[in-house]
């Protein structure tokens, strides 16, 4: 039953938490980390087989006999258009202008600066 299988996986936890930790000893955060998920584990191991014992009295399976935990699906996924601005919002880069578009004014402002120079020296030496 549930209750029973509930023991057994608890029971494969704390081995596989004995096993963490001997590969977390180098580690201070993994190890504060395997301590805590460990002290919860036993926790909840105790109360767990106490249930167990006193209310459901379900066999308790090995490791090899558990059924396998299948994950599930938590969120459904929804097709989205990234171009719809009701879904990415305003574009960012719109007020961007192009560096080639930059080049250009710039070169636009050198020439009309030499041509007023030009200018200005005919007019100067008349």
């Amino acid at each position: 039953g549930k209750h029973g299988e509930e023991v057994g996986y608890l029971k494969a936890a704390a081995s596989r938490i004995e096993e963490a930790a001997k590969h977390a000893k180098d580690d201070a955060k993994a190890k504060d980390a395997v301590k805590l998920a460990g002290e919860t584990i036993s926790k909840q191991l105790d109360s767990a087989v106490k249930n167990n014992d006193f209310v459901y009295h379900e066999s308790i399976p090995g490791p090899d006999a558990l059924p396998e935990i299948k994950g599930s699906s938590l969120v459904k996924p929804m097709p989205i258009q990234v171009s719809d601005p009701s879904v990415s919002g305003h574009d960012i880069f719109a007020k961007l202008v192009p560096m080639k578009a930059h080049e250009l004014s710039s070169v636009y402002s050198e020439e009309k600066a030499r041509l007023l120079r030009h200018v200005g020296s005919l007019i100067e030496a008349k």
